[in-house]
């Protein structure tokens, strides 16, 4: 037998070790390798020409290959011929989309779980849980983002739980959402449903859309740009089953939007708002029991949850009134549906054990029938004006404008609220969000004016340990909340979560954070107008500019000072 010539051993040989190599990787780490999908979709799926041309183009990226880049959840470093292209593209999605089409769409990420949260994974008994619709809504995602999520999904969770994918197009133009998706989707082994809404209608509406297509018992909202981890799903659906009055959400992993690296989350962080009803993480340093909980691996109470993330029993989603349909496009909606699952009867958790990496951007790169900010203020407007109660008043003296929003009709949501039997908002700080930066209790709300020059004292372009400015009231812009203050139940002078303090010597008033302490308590003297630091004895003094603290003299105008919608006798 005549032997072959050197290069064509060499080519047998190399096409005998890549074949092993996608054998043995698809074995090993039973994952299916995506670099023969196109064949197989040509196959076995009726596809026209236009759609196969495309799909066959999508898919000549290393992302469909067997790529070692951003393997293990490692960020991917560009090469010098593709700098500018890199810099070009980033605009499409405000993230590296260069980046994104190097890693493997089934790219392998560790298991990011505590040995706690791997041994109590191991207790949960999965055959009977119930079976979760997961919700994916999109408005022209990046083709490999949101095809790594359906991998993401398929190859790291247990099929058994999952009833379908429900994939929501908020009226995308990109082509590659189009056909090509809806051919894609179809070699998983998990139903993928794709629905295309014939006009842009906003993540709130969208949601609303996929809610209505699911068929599981729990429904799970996603977002289009996530990675799943090891043991993400079973904790999420054990305790929604456990209590269906829960909402549960996971620990929201980073995924950098400049190298796509993936770093774990904090597992000691709950969620909070702010006073422009912005959701806000909370350290939970400081609380001892919960930083032990968190350890053991049990879920984290939250008052609010970040938004995009979360688990929650069909039935009960659409019994306490799903989402306000009044809302538009996207904003607010986490903070409303937050005060309404606590104040009607339910509860909030975030489970350590469950982890989802996000692409947290700077922006958003998509494009609002109006402006952005004016579509958030309104959304977050109408949570105020229907579950805040008196509490609406902290919202609308940092943003006035909205005040003048048209909102829409509320009758829906506050009949929803009435039907619902749910508690005042009242109870809500003082029972769920007691550590939030909004006080139960107050004495005044607003700007606080010296009498002498007409003067407000003033956060902005100040510095945390510096004095409180002095400047020109401000009535009717969002710059108005610099000089929103609230003398509190505790006696601190607070705007958020900054408070003014001084020193037993009474030597310097400042801006901290507030913490409770004795030195940042005054008393307010409304019969002459005095704002008296409690361990000092001073009072808050005009210096010009700034705001300090001197010896108290009736006398001095100075020392005179009104403070906006004061209630305290």
């Amino acid at each position: 037998m005549q032997s072959l010539k050197p290069i064509y051993s060499i080519a047998l040989i190399g096409f005998l070790l890549a074949s092993f190599t996608h054998i043995s990787i698809s074995f090993f780490f039973n994952v299916k390798l995506p670099e023969n999908i196109y064949f197989n979709l040509l196959n076995s799926v009726k596809m026209d020409k236009n759609t196969a041309d495309q799909l066959k183009i999508l898919m000549d990226t290393p992302a469909f290959k067997y790529s070692p880049h951003g393997s293990n959840g490692d960020g991917v470093k560009i090469p010098d011929h593709l700098k500018n292209l890199e810099e070009s593209r980033f605009s499409e999605n405000n993230f590296n989309v260069v980046a994104s089409e190097m890693i493997s769409v089934n790219r392998t990420l560790p298991d990011y779980r505590s040995d706690a949260c791997r041994i109590s994974g191991g207790k949960i008994n999965t055959t009977e849980l119930p079976r979760a619709s997961i919700i994916i809504t999109f408005h022209n995602e990046a083709w490999t983002t949101i095809i790594r999520t359906l991998h993401s999904i398929s190859n790291r969770s247990p099929r058994h739980l999952i009833e379908e994918i429900v994939l929501v197009d908020d009226y995308s133009d990109k082509y590659w959402l189009k056909g090509p998706l809806d051919i894609y989707v179809r070699q998983f082994e998990i139903p993928v449903h794709v629905t295309h809404l014939p006009e842009r209608s906003g993540l709130i509406r969208a949601r609303l859309t996929g809610a209505k297509i699911a068929k599981g018992p729990i429904l799970l909202f996603l977002d289009s740009h996530i990675e799943v981890s090891e043991g993400w799903l079973e904790p999420l659906i054990s305790r929604v089953a456990d209590d269906r009055t829960r909402i549960i959400a996971p620990i929201i992993d980073n995924i950098s939007d400049e190298d796509f690296g993936f770093s774990t989350g904090r597992t000691d962080l709950w969620g909070g708002f702010s006073w422009i009803l912005s959701f806000k993480w909370f350290d939970m340093n400081g609380n001892d029991t919960q930083r032990l909980i968190a350890k053991k691996a049990e879920p984290i109470r939250t008052p609010t949850i970040a938004g995009g993330l979360f688990a929650i029993n069909r039935e009960y989603f659409y019994e306490m009134g799903a989402y306000d349909e009044g809302m538009e496009v996207w904003g607010g909606e986490n903070v409303e549906i937050s005060f309404r699952i606590w104040m009607c009867g339910g509860s909030m958790e975030i489970h350590p054990c469950s982890h989802v990496g996000h692409v947290f951007r700077t922006k958003t790169p998509y494009s609002f029938t109006k402006e952005v900010n004016f579509v958030i203020r309104r959304n977050q407007a109408r949570t105020a004006e229907v579950w805040m109660d008196e509490y609406k008043e902290f919202f609308f003296k940092m943003v006035p404008s909205a005040q003048k929003m048209e909102i829409g009709d509320l009758q829906e949501r506050k009949s929803l609220r009435e039907r619902l039997k749910c508690k005042p908002f009242k109870w809500y700080l003082k029972n769920v969000c007691s550590e939030c930066h909004m006080p139960s209790e107050y004495h005044s709300l607003g700007a606080i004016v010296n009498k002498l020059n007409g003067k407000c004292v003033d956060r902005g372009g100040r510095v945390l340990g510096g004095p409180p400015g002095l400047g020109t009231c401000i009535h009717s812009h969002e710059q108005q909340g610099n000089q929103v203050w609230s003398w509190t139940g505790n006696k601190e002078i607070r705007s958020q979560n900054f408070c003014l303090s001084s020193n037993k010597k009474g030597s310097e008033l400042k801006i901290e954070m507030c913490n409770g302490s004795e030195d940042q308590k005054f008393e307010f003297n409304r019969k002459i107008g005095n704002i008296i630091h409690q361990t000092s004895g001073k009072c808050m003094t005009n210096a010009e500019s700034v705001a300090t603290v001197d010896d108290c003299k009736n006398s001095r105008q100075e020392q005179v000072w009104d403070l906006e919608a004061s209630t305290y006798k």
